[in-house]
């Protein structure tokens, strides 16, 4: 019974350090997939004047409408980068709750990232519609849970975006995945994990850089 006891003790002491462990991990984990989305725009863009596939029209291999416009959808625009990315899984963060993993870029139902039950429900990353390689601070993308303002008609050939930051809507994190946290991935690659005060340092200068002076967001889901 003397024995049992400890074990139990030693159990409830250990359980918050598994715990934090396991945070620790989710995090690093998280890190390394956002820069790897990194690593695969740059790599999509030597060849395109730089360019992410939403900023390149549909003539030069992107997925922008040479005219008109295209409903937004992040896990859409990933999947031009399926050759680069090699794999969906970096799509989904382990710390991100009800997130599914999908296996394969295909449309097969068992694991397919383009099969109907996925998706969106195996991307755990945002992707920002005001980016350019010539500015290596602008937001690439990042964690999903960014606070949205709403839905709203956007430039670049895609509609239904997501106007995250303005003058009246103050930046933030939701709980959705880190808590109040999150990754940054900034257009020359550099990864960057952030609370409330970064992530406002990080957008604040954006001010007047964009047409509508707000900044233009597809939501993971």
């Amino acid at each position: 019974m003397a024995v049992v006891a400890a074990l139990g003790f030693l159990g409830v002491i250990a359980l918050p350090l598994f715990a934090v462990t396991r945070a620790d991990s989710d995090r690093a984990s998280c890190f390394n997939n956002v820069r790897k989305i990194g690593r695969a725009v740059e790599m999509w863009a030597e060849e395109r004047e730089g360019q992410p596939p939403w900023r390149t029209y549909v003539t030069r291999g992107g997925t922008r409408p040479d005219a008109g416009t295209k409903a937004g959808n992040a896990w859409f625009e990933f999947t031009a980068l399926s050759n680069e990315l090699v794999t969906p899984r970096i799509l989904a963060c382990p710390a991100d709750d009800g997130v599914r993993v999908a296996s394969e870029f295909t449309t097969v139902s068992s694991g397919g990232y383009m099969a109907t039950g996925l998706r969106a429900l195996a991307t755990s990353y945002l992707i920002s519609l005001d980016n350019s390689r010539a500015a290596p601070d602008f937001l690439l993308a990042g964690d999903r849970n960014i606070q949205m303002n709403g839905i709203r008609a956007c430039v670049n050939g895609i509609s239904n975006a997501d106007a995250l930051f303005d003058a009246y809507f103050p930046p933030g994190w939701t709980n959705a995945v880190h808590g109040q946290n999150g990754n940054i991935l900034r257009a020359d690659g550099r990864v960057e994990f952030v609370g409330l005060a970064g992530l406002k340092t990080a957008l604040y200068w954006y001010i007047g850089q964009d047409d509508n002076v707000n900044l233009h967001f597809l939501r993971a889901r």
